[in-house]
C-alpha cells in the first residue's frame, strides 16, 4: 500500500505460532508451551532486533520485535519498523528483517552446544519467570476485578494460568528453543503476513515479488478475505 500523504514508512512481519495454551509438536510437555516459548524469543531476541534494525542499519526510529497473543488465544511473532530513511524502504527493512533472523539462526544453534548458551539460556527463563509472576500481580481491586471479568467471558478459562505458565517456563530446554525457531520463524512450513505501507519517503517497487498483493483499497481487501483465506 502507497499513502502518499504520509512522511514514514512502515513494515509489520507476522509469524503465526499457535493456541496460547498448546503443548507444541511434544504431547509430554506441560500446557502453555508454545506461550512460554514465544515470550522467551522475544525476550532473547528484543535487544538483537533493536540494535541490529535500528542502531546498526539505521532502518527507523522504531524498530523491535515482540510476542503477542490475538484474543488472549492464538500466538504471533511480529517484527515492525516504521521509519523514513533515504533508500531504506519497506522492501529494504524486509530484507534486513530477514537477514537478522538468518543471523540469529546462525548464533542460537551456535550457543545450543555451549556453556555460556546454556548459562544466557537459564538466565533469559529466570527472567521471564519473574516477568509472569510480576504481571500476575493484583495490584489494586479493580485489576482483580478485570482479571476475574476475563477468566468469566474467556472461551479458554483457566484460573491457575499463571502457575502453569510458570511451569511452561520451567520445563524449556535449549533444544525447545532451537526446535521452535526452526518450525515457526525459518521452516518451510511456517505462517507469515508481511504489511508494508509506503509513505511520502519511499518509491514503491513497480513489480511485486512472487507472493506478494497490492492492496489500494482496505476495506475491500477485507471483504474478501473469507475467499481468500
Amino acid at each position: 500500500m502507497e499513502i502518499a500523504e504520509a512522511e514514514p514508512s512502515t513494515i509489520l512481519i507476522g509469524f503465526q505460532i499457535g493456541k496460547s495454551e498448546s503443548t507444541g509438536s511434544d504431547s509430554d510437555k506441560p500446557p502453555y508451551t508454545l506461550s512460554a516459548l514465544t515470550d522467551l524469543l522475544a525476550l532473547i531476541m528484543g535487544p538483537a532486533c533493536f540494535n541490529y534494525l535500528r542502531t546498526e542499519k539505521q532502518l527507523g526510529y522504531a524498530a523491535n520485535c515482540f510476542a503477542f497473543e490475538d484474543l488472549g488465544t492464538v500466538l504471533h511473532f511480529y517484527f515492525y519498523i516504521q521509519g523514513s530513511r533515504d533508500k531504506a524502504g519497506p522492501d529494504v527493512m524486509n530484507r534486513e528483517i530477514y537477514n537478522l533472523i538468518d543471523q540469529q539462526r546462525v548464533l542460537f544453534h551456535h550457543l545450543a552446544g555451549t556453556d555460556e548458551g546454556l548459562t544466557k539460556f537459564e538466565g533469559a527463563k529466570l527472567a521471564l519467570k519473574q516477568r509472569i509472576s510480576v504481571r500476575a500481580k493484583h495490584t489494586s481491586l479493580y485489576s482483580r476485578a478485570r482479571d476475574f471479568n476475563s477468566q468469566i467471558f474467556s472461551s479458554t478459562t483457566d484460573f491457575s494460568k499463571v502457575e502453569k505458565r510458570l511451569a511452561a517456563v520451567e520445563a524449556l530446554t535449549v533444544g525447545d528453543f532451537v526446535e521452535f525457531y526452526e518450525q515457526f520463524i525459518v521452516g518451510d512450513g511456517r505462517r507469515t503476513i508481511t504489511s508494508q505501507v509506503y509513505g511520502a519517503s519511499h518509491v514503491m517497487p513497480a513489480e511485486l515479488e512472487e507472493g506478494e498483493i497490492l492492496v489500494e483499497d482496505i476495506e475491500e481487501f477485507r471483504k474478501q478475505l473469507t475467499d481468500l483465506f
